[in-house]
């Protein structure tokens, strides 16, 4: 708590009385004007006057009073208490009473007794401020406050300090404003179990200076994420300097179960292009292309599945063979409804970007069987090659076995030469066209029947197969 001190001024003697007071009275005026002489106060601030109705032959004050005074307005005094330092009150003539402003004992004493109530502890600073240098034997202990400072730049300790300790039993230390930098030119040992931790979702731990991060020198196990996360390494990853290869790896654990999924993505500017992925207890590795949005490669118990062909370096760098496999493969069978609409029995559409090169070719190949029920109006099979009718079959009161089977061989994005071989029983037709299909997108290959009688005939298709070779044809 502040100490009320007992003011002075300068100057402020001789002063004279509005009017003659008793001695019983706690407030009273100044003469016009003799207000301005005394001190201003503020809070529980007080002054104390000497009030002299005589003088003694050496002029020193025979009788007076001392009164201390705890409020002033202009001229007008109040809040006084009379009779103070040992005198007694009584009344005084306004005309022969000097009033003087003076320091008592009490003052002194006072004064004595804030000072050493400061250096025994027994006073609490509210506010310390200096503008020099300050030196402290013992420990500062700010209880439950804080050091602050009007400056922008402030240094706690100097430069001689070697070991600085900080909240010994502190369970949170915070640092800095939110948003701002906090700089640590020596090393940051975390000991007994410690961790950097952030309440905000991105945290960058160091900035883009640094060129070279050690990171847990001696640990035998490093955690990085949450299980389900991602951990993102946008530069090379070195596995070197172990002596054994087998340690030389990256290693994927999941639990083995049919739903638990092992996954490596590859990204380029941020998307990802592609993936080798492992699903559960299947024994099994897949490679997935997000191009394709398809699995490409499959490699498993029952040999590697290569859905967009084998490219094989023969010798020089433009003598490659590219090996083509199986696009698709369906031996059920399809019944055609019992109507004479066309219909469609079985259909299969090429992914984008199969045929991306000339001299590239789907293969194709596509049996089934019908009865015509009766003469005069024919039953037809006809093969569709993105949607344009390559070649049709007639059947009219025949029961017999059919097939298409033939190449699309691209010329252009949208040109292509397209071979084929329509067989009736056991009869083939050749035939040899050109289409204007665009295969750089999507693409069906299907075959449809019309059956001219309905119920009275039966078209079923029992195969399709696409082959996709990727060079030679």
């Amino acid at each position: 708590m502040a100490t009320a001190w007992n003011l002075v001024k300068n100057g402020a003697w001789y002063l004279r009385l509005n009017a003659n007071i008793a001695d019983s009275d706690t407030s009273f005026s100044m003469a016009s004007g003799e207000g301005a002489a005394l001190p201003t106060l503020s809070g529980s601030d007080t002054f104390y006057l000497q009030l002299v109705d005589s003088y003694d032959t050496n002029g020193q004050p025979s009788s007076y009073e001392i009164i201390k005074v705890g409020a002033i307005s202009t001229d007008a005094l109040s809040s006084i208490t009379r009779a103070q330092g040992g005198t007694s009150a009584s009344a005084h003539i306004a005309a022969s009473c000097d009033v003087h402003l003076v320091l008592v004992a009490g003052n002194v004493t006072e004064l004595q007794d804030a000072v050493t109530n400061i250096e025994d502890g027994t006073t609490t600073l509210t506010t310390v401020t200096t503008s020099g240098a300050g030196t402290i034997g013992g420990a500062l202990a700010v209880n439950g406050a804080a050091i602050t400072t009007d400056d922008t730049t402030f240094a706690l300790l100097n430069t001689t300090v070697t070991t600085i300790n900080i909240g010994g039993a502190a369970t949170t230390i915070n640092a800095g404003v939110a948003g701002g930098t906090f700089n640590m030119l020596s090393n940051l040992n975390l000991g007994n179990g410690a961790a950097i931790t952030t309440d905000d979702t991105t945290f960058a731990l160091l900035n883009t200076t640094v060129t070279t991060i050690n990171i847990g020198g001696a640990a035998t196990t490093i955690n990085a994420g949450v299980a389900g996360g991602t951990f993102n390494i946008l530069s090379k990853l070195n596995l070197a300097s172990v002596a054994a290869a087998a340690a030389r790896a990256i290693s994927i654990s999941v639990a083995n179960d049919a739903s638990s999924q092992s996954q490596l993505h590859f990204q380029t500017a941020g998307a990802n292009k592609w993936l080798i992925y492992k699903v559960g207890n299947v024994d099994n590795l897949r490679i997935y292309s997000y191009t394709n949005g398809a699995d490409v490669i499959t490699f498993g118990t029952g040999g590697v599945d290569i859905a967009k062909g084998l490219t094989v370096k023969a010798g020089g760098a433009a003598d490659t063979l590219t090996v083509g496999g199986a696009d698709y493969s369906d031996g059920t069978t399809t019944t055609c409804p019992s109507d004479t609409a066309e219909n469609t029995l079985k259909s299969r559409t090429v992914p984008a970007g199969m045929l991306d090169a000339n001299g590239q070719a789907l293969e194709f190949d596509c049996a089934g069987e019908v009865s015509d029920g009766a003469a005069g109006v024919a039953t037809t099979v006809k093969l569709k090659i993105g949607g344009v009718t390559i070649t049709t079959l007639s059947f009219d009161d025949v029961t017999s076995r059919w097939r298409f089977r033939g190449k699309v061989i691209r010329t252009g994005a949208a040109t292509q030469t397209i071979v084929y071989e329509a067989w009736t029983g056991s009869t083939p037709e050749l035939g040899h066209t050109t289409g204007a299909i665009t295969l750089t997108g999507t693409f069906a290959v299907a075959v449809t029947a019309t059956k001219s009688h309905g119920s009275n005939d039966t078209v079923t298709q029992t195969w399709l197969q696409l082959i996709l070779h990727r060079s030679n044809t």
